[in-house]
């Protein structure tokens, strides 16, 4: 057939949504010499047999060549094949290199590593002279040499990608996280609102009406954390307006009564992290050693704690074995609600199951981490096993003393005060009064013995607002006292003093953050108040709004985003007490005031006596456990919960004498 002729100098570009490549594209076996010397099948392609071998012997061939234009994959895969069928043809044996299926084979294994294998370090490259270099904008790297090359490549072996030897479905048999065979499921979500975060429109914009679809551009923001948090926050404060129907009036708790321990009824439980805590025999050791304990009427080993699973069976034997006291081995540290710099996604999956999910009871929990304890790589199972008794040792003295760790409740309501009409302010206002709550707008508010600042002076009350936002036109703010739920707002209006209840107070103009708890006061503030809750004071219930957020995102938006933090507490009916509160004995109290004096979170005061003496008392919701009162106390009249002053003595009386 006649060749096509084209001129490479002459260029023309078409725009176009598909292309059709239908130009008889064939192999130009003629210019190399191979044309008349090999038999050629249709359109010109080289003819061969099922090992790929031509009519000329020891000549092979593949790819285009052979099947005409294809894929980069397929081509790549036609070179293995020759490969392949070229080693066999040379070596008299068949290849090694099996044929690989087009789809998903799984079934089969993938070819052992020998623990035998010697390791060869990878190559390093020679690279130009940095004096050199530096000069000019050449390559620094020179490349391999053709000895380092062949070096490198026989260090591969195939385990840079899944080659579907479904070994890991194997591996997570019980905990099922794997299945090759499962089919694609498609999940409908009905919402009341959408954050979309993607960038641009939705695709699916034209099918709605637009409303409460709330857009997070990435670019409009920096790479700055911060700045990606705070629009997340603006568009999650907007959404929940329109989400207020979701939610479900919450229920008291009343706090835990005394448990009714039977102390001879323990059940001893032991993760073995999926098979990965230690090896078998030693955690069989472990077991038995724990089932021989005096006390001990059930022991069990579980494949996985924080997996649902591995939770309902822990669960399940609580409720047929009657136990009331249970003592977990795994990488738990602890049952507390509370999470601290050691906590990870397991250790917080195991508690949510066990206690959230389940309705455990965490007061009958003694949980210990062998996991970060054992260090199984590192020791025989002998030592293992000798490591977990002494670990087990303490656990069976702690669970002794196990008591109740919630004291109480606090009450929550839905009462807002707003103190500043600025953006942020009405911003906030308005978002939190579509949602229900009951908000108090003071437009010009200064601090008593402050001047009300010029630009303020002049700020008008705002128009079209919602009935549920009561607007106050200017007053002087005395101070705030009380605590989340029960605040109290001196202020004057009109020449008249007034107090003000609210559960939650906003601080949304620059001069009135003097009103909040100083936040340079002490350094654990920070690390305890401040994870990404950017408008948080050491007040807890007291939110201000800093001049470094509305750098980040626009007034509205900042409301909008404050609406959101404090909707969420507000949300909170009946607020859970830090289950590592102090308790006050009212008996040894004398009322020094050093507790107070020692705290940084205003989770200690000092209440009269009808004798005129006083005695300490925990407001527990601002209370974060750090101990630091009960360290202080002079008289041992407050100890905490799970780390009591009478275990730590039992704890340290027993070590004594198990050295004596």
């Amino acid at each position: 057939p006649p060749r096509i002729v084209f001129d490479d100098d002459e260029l023309l570009s078409i725009e176009a949504d598909s292309v059709i490549v239908a130009i008889s594209q064939r192999p130009d076996l003629d210019a190399s010499g191979l044309g008349e010397q090999l038999e050629l099948g249709p359109g010109g392609k080289l003819a061969v047999d099922k090992h790929l071998a031509t009519s000329r012997e020891r000549v092979f061939g593949a790819g285009d060549a052979v099947s005409g234009p294809s894929t980069v994959i397929e081509a790549m895969a036609a070179g293995r094949r020759a490969a392949s069928r070229i080693a066999g043809f040379l070596d008299g044996e068949i290849s090694p290199w099996q044929e690989l299926a087009d789809h998903p084979r799984g079934v089969g294994e993938h070819l052992a590593i020998s623990e035998e294998m010697l390791r060869q370090p990878r190559q390093r490259m020679a690279q130009r002279q940095p004096r050199v270099r530096r000069r000019d904008f050449e390559p620094v790297d020179l490349g391999f040499t053709v000895s380092q090359a062949v070096a490198e490549a026989g260090r591969c072996l195939q385990c840079a990608s899944c080659c579907e030897c479904l070994a890991c479905e194997t591996a997570c048999e019980q905990v099922g996280a794997l299945d090759y065979s499962r089919p694609g499921r498609s999940l409908e979500i009905q919402a009341p609102a959408v954050i979309w975060a993607e960038g641009g429109d939705p695709p699916w914009w034209e099918d709605t009406d637009g409303k409460h679809i709330y857009t997070v551009d990435p670019a409009s923001y920096s790479a700055d954390l911060m700045d990606v948090l705070m629009q997340g926050s603006a568009a999650a404060g907007l959404a929940m307006a329109p989400a207020v129907g979701l939610r479900a009036t919450a229920t008291p708790m009343e706090p835990e009564p005394e448990p009714d321990y039977n102390p001879s009824l323990i059940g001893f439980f032991l993760c073995t992290c999926n098979e990965s805590m230690a090896p078998a025999e030693a955690l069989a050791a472990i077991e038995q050693m724990a089932a021989s304990v005096p006390g001990i009427v059930h022991s069990q080993s579980v494949f996985s704690a924080c997996h649902p699973q591995g939770a309902d069976r822990i669960a399940r034997a609580v409720s047929e074995q009657g136990l009331s006291q249970v003592i977990l081995a795994s990488c738990v540290c602890c049952p507390l609600n509370f999470q601290c710099i050691s906590c990870n996604d397991q250790r917080t999956r195991a508690r949510l199951h066990l206690f959230e999910r389940l309705g455990l009871d965490r007061s009958r929990f003694e949980m210990i981490n062998l996991r970060d304890h054992l260090h199984a790589e590192d020791f025989s199972e002998e030592q293992i096993v000798t490591r977990a008794r002494a670990m087990l040792r303490s656990a069976f003295i702690r669970s002794r003393y196990l008591g109740p760790l919630r004291q109480g409740t606090t009450e929550m309501g839905r009462r807002v005060l707003i103190l500043g009409g600025s953006q942020v302010g009405v911003s906030a206002a308005r978002n939190l009064a579509l949602q229900g709550l009951s908000v108090r707008l003071v437009h010009r508010a200064w601090p008593s013995g402050q001047p009300l600042p010029e630009k303020l002076a002049e700020r008008p009350l705002a128009a079209g607002l919602e009935s549920a936002i009561t607007q106050v036109e200017a007053a002087e703010i005395e101070g705030i006292k009380g605590t989340l739920g029960d605040f109290s707002v001196r202020a004057r209006v009109t020449g008249r003093w007034r107090t003000w209840k609210a559960d939650v107070v906003c601080l949304t103009d620059e001069n009135l953050i003097s009103l909040s708890m100083y936040a340079g006061r002490a350094g654990l503030k920070k690390f305890y108040r401040y994870d990404f809750a950017f408008f948080n004071t050491p007040h807890i219930g007291v939110y201000r709004v800093m001049p470094v957020t509305l750098g980040r995102v626009d007034p509205w938006q900042a409301g909008a985003a404050l609406a959101g933090e404090v909707a969420t507490t507000a949300a909170k009916a009946h607020l859970l007490d830090h289950q590592l509160s102090p308790m006050v004995d009212p008996e040894r109290c004398r009322g020094c005031g050093r507790c107070v004096e020692i705290c940084p979170f205003e989770a200690v005061g000092l209440k009269e006596n009808p004798d005129g003496s006083y005695t300490s008392e925990v407001y527990r919701h601002n209370c974060v456990g750090c101990g630091g009162c009960v360290g202080r106390c002079p008289v041992s009249a407050m100890d905490v919960p799970y780390f009591s002053n009478q275990l730590l003595e039992e704890m340290v009386d027993n070590r004594i004498r198990s050295e004596a």
